[in-house]
């Protein structure tokens, strides 16, 4: 079981990293023509 959780770790830490990435810039990209950047960076 602790061989398959570090595979399990090794692609799901990775893949939330580039999720987060994404969600931000995306957040970024919305946000900056609505909000002032201060706020978006805030939330």
């Amino acid at each position: 079981m602790s061989g398959s959780v570090a595979v399990t770790r090794a692609i799901a830490v990775p893949g939330l990293l580039l999720l987060l990435i994404i969600a931000t810039a995306l957040s970024l990209l919305i946000g900056a023509k609505s909000l002032p950047a201060s706020v978006v960076l805030e939330a």
